[in-house]
C-alpha cells in the first residue's frame, strides 16, 4: 500500500500540492546595455520632459510624455546599435505605456527612469517648482534649468562713427592774385616815418626851423622893428584898397555951382 502510494505521487509530479501559477512581476532592469549610448535618463521640471543626455538623445523639451518615451526606444535601436530584442529595447518598450498614462508629472519620469535601471525623485516636483536630484547616476538636473540659469549673450558693440572727410586743398593757379592781409594798426611800417629810408635819402629837414644859437631870439633888425614895406619908385606902399574911400558912383550928377558964384 505504501509503495502505491508513493508511486502515485511521483506519477503525478510535482503539480500536486503546488501553489498556482503567477503573472512575472515587471522586469526592473539594473545592468542594461544601452550599445554605443549612455544613460537614457529623463528629467522633469516645470512641467516638462527632457532627456538629459542630449549628445545620444537630442531632444527639445516636451510637455507630452508619450512623444519622448517613444523616441527614447527608437533611439535605442537606430542610434545606439541595439537590436528589438535586446532587454534595453524591450524594458523601454514595456515602460513607456504605464509612465505615459501618468501624465505631466514627475512620477512619469520616475517610472520610466526605473524601468531601465535609474531611481529619481521628480514626483516630489510640481510644475513651478525645481528639479531634483536622483539617488542613481547624474543628478537629476534638467538642461532647461541651465539654460534658465545661463548668463544673456553680450549685446552687440555700436558701430564705431566715421571721422568726418576733410576735401583736399584746391590748387592754387600760376598768376592769380594773394590776398595779403591787411597789416595791423598798431604795427609799425618801415617804410613810413621820419627815419623811413626814403626820407633818409631825401635832404630834407623834417624837424622844422630852429632858431639861430648866435642870435637867440633878438629881432634880426636891431631892436628897431620891421622896416615899412616900398613901393616900385622907392615911396612908402600906399595902403590897401579897403582903406580908401570908396570912388563916386556914376550914376550920381555932379554938384552944380549956383549962378551966382560964376
Amino acid at each position: 500500500m505504501i509503495y502505491s502510494l508513493v508511486f502515485a505521487a511521483v506519477a503525478l509530479g510535482p503539480g500536486i500540492g503546488a501553489s498556482p501559477l503567477m503573472a512575472t512581476p515587471p522586469m526592473v532592469a539594473r545592468d542594461l546595455s544601452f550599445g554605443t549610448c549612455t544613460n537614457p535618463r529623463i528629467s522633469f521640471s516645470s512641467g516638462a520632459f527632457v532627456p538629459e543626455n542630449l549628445v545620444d538623445f537630442p531632444h527639445a523639451s516636451v510637455s507630452d510624455p508619450e512623444t519622448l518615451f517613444s523616441f527614447i526606444c527608437s533611439q535605442l535601436v537606430n542610434k545606439c546599435g541595439l537590436q528589438e530584442t535586446d532587454p534595453a529595447v524591450l524594458a523601454c518598450l514595456k515602460a513607456a505605456p504605464p509612465a505615459e498614462a501618468l501624465g505631466a508629472k514627475g512620477i512619469a519620469a520616475d517610472t520610466f527612469n526605473a524601468a531601465l535601471g535609474f531611481t529619481t525623485d521628480f514626483a516630489t516636483v510640481d510644475k513651478s517648482g525645481p528639479s531634483t536630484g536622483s539617488s542613481a547616476g547624474s543628478p537629476g538636473r534638467s538642461p532647461r534649468d541651465d539654460l534658465a540659469r545661463a548668463p544673456p549673450p553680450p549685446k552687440a558693440a555700436p558701430p564705431p562713427v566715421p571721422s568726418p572727410v576733410r576735401p583736399p586743398p584746391v590748387p592754387r593757379k600760376e598768376g592769380s592774385h594773394v590776398h595779403k592781409p591787411a597789416p595791423s594798426p598798431h604795427h609799425h611800417h618801415p617804410a613810413s616815418g621820419p627815419h623811413s629810408p626814403a626820407l633818409r635819402d631825401m635832404d630834407v629837414d623834417t624837424k622844422g626851423p630852429t632858431p639861430d644859437k648866435d642870435q637867440g631870439s633878438k629881432p634880426q633888425d636891431g631892436g628897431k622893428g620891421a622896416a615899412p614895406p616900398k613901393g616900385q619908385d622907392g615911396g612908402p606902399r600906399p595902403p590897401p584898397s579897403s582903406s580908401l574911400p570908396p570912388p563916386p558912383l556914376a550914376h550920381e550928377p555932379s554938384p552944380v555951382p549956383a549962378p551966382g558964384l560964376l
